[in-house]
């Protein structure tokens, strides 16, 4: 166990409000052992972690981060603390993740990982251990099963949330877990069995597909794309697709897919007698009330709950395979593996009634899911303790206490503004570097066409785009929800500003619900944190009210907001502190002249490759040998370097 002595924690990065938030955060964890951290972006909620790790003198900590990218991040991070020295760090990456980047290759024929492991990997104090590091030590064995090894002995494990989500065998859960970017992490699993919309005094079907109707059609395709060739596995697959098809089509679409109609004449009819005792003019809006309830009372149902419960269903959804889905699309696999997850689980059914929503012009919905936690938040509560931290704040699980900051240390740096997005970018034009940030890669593809600029992750990777802005102004970097890079890195701080075109994708039927609303609104506010960060203003500009008013509502203390009705360019500026690109030299050219003897060909010809072009000469004597001079200008960081001319 690692004790640290309170005078050798090194409180001088920490101010009054941190050390607050500190306390409070150590005596949550240790009367709960679970705590939800909510700071803004650049807060320091990385240091405060590490700070609270070590008052709480747990004998281990794991990290998990959402990104790989922020590994050397957190590493930084360590290295100030003092007591670095005393402490042995093992990088823990996913089995395909290492395969690609130190073995360059698959994990499939590899011979490697039949080769055992050592009993025990000692990690030097101080020094971090990496896949890398694994195979120069053993070059004979697999990186990622030393990797795994490695850190039952080490102080500090950093992996990544889909390490723990999909595998945590083998790695220790005693000590600190700390959860970087938990809104992700915490947000529950949902699959919708139904969805009817609520107007004109009744229950309407949508006309968009339900997650229940979209897995019945994909349970068909299944039947007819067997990915096995022996005949026993054939039969197996076809067994259990034929279960699973019974258990969708009897079992939930029978109890979840009534017509509304249906839906509506059970509830009157069993409480017409209590309609009748109101008055007239009360009873159309008691009815209205009663429809909007009576989807409640179809989770009353008792064979699905009786069955879940029974493990029948479990023991189905168990028996499948990733290779089952072998011939599916992405978001086919994503789809019934959620199912069965859920399943698995013995997710609980629950009915959502919205009487009202501004999102469906005042009409509401009535909607029946499934609901459980997801399988991250399952494993990381395998762990003695947890803190969850993230930026945005959330719907956390009951069992959950939160302890959020009270202020942004860095808000008066940060302005959000309401301007015209396509005069910013004339007036902008080899000025200014902006993060532009929209809903889905059609959209970003859509206004990359209109202004220009580069996709991060299709056209241009996230580090060589950070690098392109240390040297360049005038970038339009475009960004979407759910891409890679999305939260990928605090480097994006290099950046002048935001702009924001979208929130919401309103052609996704899931812009009518509420948590849509609600998750889009917490993106919007990740993404745009990356950028206004650190003590540099920097400014935020969108065209649309409710854009702004999204931010307004997750604002903190000194955040401005500038809402006039015309904006100009040196309104803009006035709000930032725009850094100059980094000057490059251009290398000098020199000229040079040489002599070379070559081989005349067949045809009487030379050929001459000089700096990537070929020069066809005049007519020779063929086969002879003729030296002829070139002359030519070269860049003189060519020429030190060796290059031939």
């Amino acid at each position: 166990m690692i004790n640290i002595r309170d005078e050798h924690i090194n409180f001088s990065f920490l101010n009054t409000s941190q050390n607050c938030d500190i306390e409070k955060l150590i005596n949550t964890i240790s009367a709960q052992d679970r705590v939800l951290f909510c700071a803004p972006t650049g807060y320091g909620k990385t240091r405060i972690a590490l700070t609270v790790w070590q008052q709480l003198r747990t004998n281990r900590l794991t990290v998990s981060l959402s990104s790989y990218h922020n590994i050397s991040t957190f590493i930084n991070e360590l290295n100030e603390l003092k007591e670095f020295k005393n402490y042995s760090v093992c990088i823990v990456k996913g089995r395909e993740k290492t395969a690609r980047e130190v073995c360059k290759g698959s994990c499939t024929r590899c011979v490697y990982k039949k080769n055992g492991r050592p009993e025990k990997i000692e990690i030097p104090k101080g020094e971090v251990f990496d896949a890398h590091r694994a195979k120069q030590l053993y070059p004979d064995k697999c990186p990622y099963i030393i990797t795994r090894s490695a850190a039952r002995n080490a102080d500090i494990i950093i992996t990544h949330h889909r390490v723990i989500e999909t595998n945590t065998n083998g790695l220790p859960t005693d000590g600190l877990l700390i959860v970087d970017e938990a809104d992700r992490a915490l947000e529950p699993v949902f699959f919708e069995l139904s969805y009817y919309t609520l107007a004109n005094w009744h229950l309407q079907r949508s006309d968009k597909k339900t997650d229940l109707q979209r897995l019945h059609e994909i349970i068909n395709k299944l039947k007819s794309k067997n990915p096995y060739y022996s005949d026993a596995a054939e039969q197996c697959y076809e067994e259990k697709v034929k279960s699973l098809s019974w258990v969708v089509d009897e079992e939930f679409k029978n109890a979840y897919e009534k017509l509304p109609q249906v839906c509506e004449m059970a509830h009157i009819t069993k409480n017409i007698t209590e309609l009748k005792k109101l008055p007239e003019k009360d009873i159309k809006v008691s009815l209205l009330v009663r429809i909007q309830n009576a989807y409640e009372e179809l989770t009353d149902n008792i064979i699905i709950p009786k069955m879940v419960a029974e493990g029948e269903f479990v023991k189905l959804a168990e028996s499948f395979s990733d290779y089952d889905f072998k011939r599916l699309k992405n978001e086919e696999r994503e789809l019934i593996k959620r199912f069965l997850y859920l399943l698995k689980i013995k997710a609980a059914i629950e009915p959502k009634v919205v009487k009202s929503s501004e999102l469906l012009n005042g009409n509401g919905y009535v909607e029946i899911m499934m609901k459980g936690q997801n399988e991250f938040y399952r494993r990381a509560t395998e762990f003695d303790k947890v803190l969850f931290m993230t930026a945005t704040p959330l719907s956390t699980p009951e069992d959950i206490p939160v302890v959020k900051a009270e202020h942004d240390p860095y808000g008066r740096y940060k302005t959000f503004i309401k301007a015209p997005l396509a005069k910013v970018i004339k007036d902008s034009r080899r000025l200014l570097n902006w993060l532009c940030v929209t809903t889905s890669s059609r959209r970003a593809e859509e206004y990359k066409a209109k202004y220009g600029g580069l996709i991060i992750d299709k056209d241009i990777k996230l580090h060589e785009a950070v690098e392109k802005a240390r040297t360049e102004k005038g970038l339009l970097l475009w960004i979407f929800y759910g891409s890679k890079s999305e939260r990928g890195t605090n480097d994006l701080s290099i950046l002048d500003g935001v702009l924001i075109f979208d929130m919401y994708d309103r052609s996704d039927r899931q812009y009518l619900k509420t948590d849509y609303k609600e998750n889009c609104k917490n993106e919007l506010y990740q993404i745009t944190s990356r950028v206004l960060r650190g003590a540099k203003r920097k400014v935020a500009i969108a065209e649309d009210d409710e854009i702004l008013n999204a931010l307004k509502e997750r604002s903190y203390k000194g955040w401005k907001f500038i809402e006039k009705d015309k904006v100009s360019f040196m309104d803009i500026t006035m709000h930032m502190d725009v850094t100059p690109a980094a000057k490059v030299s251009k290398p000098k050219e020199i000229e040079i002249s040489t002599k070379k003897r070559v081989k005349v060909n067949h045809k009487g010809q030379i050929m001459i490759v000089f700096n990537s072009n070929e020069i066809d000469t005049k007519k020779f004597k063929p086969g002879s040998e003729v030296e002829i001079d070139i002359y030519a200008k070269i860049r003189e960081s060519l020429k030190q370097e060796g290059t031939e001319a």
